[in-house]
């Protein structure tokens, strides 16, 4: 409950962030709202790939949690550029 609670409150002040921002804070606050996601995903799919019994579905959420957790690693990289050229001017 009090993580539910905690969850519920975050959707709105990213959106709030994202909606509300501009230039190099609104690049800043898209790509913290896309390694959290992708953080998210990744543990959400290593948790279920430890619980599922079907060696197909295992191999594929363990790849996803790998490929979500590079997803991640890239992210991070461009969150660290010094101008990260998210989105092209007109």
């Amino acid at each position: 409950p009090i993580g539910e609670r905690a969850r519920s409150g975050i959707e709105p002040a990213t959106s709030t962030a994202l909606l509300t921002t501009v230039g190099r804070d609104f690049q800043t606050y898209l790509l913290l709202s896309q390694i959290d996601a992708a953080q998210y995903g990744s543990h959400m799919a290593k948790v279920l790939a430890k619980l599922d019994d079907n060696p197909t579905r295992r191999a594929y959420l363990r790849d996803l949690s790998d490929r979500l957790n590079r997803t991640r690693r890239r992210l991070f990289k461009l969150l660290e550029s010094p101008s990260p050229k998210l989105l092209k001017k007109p």
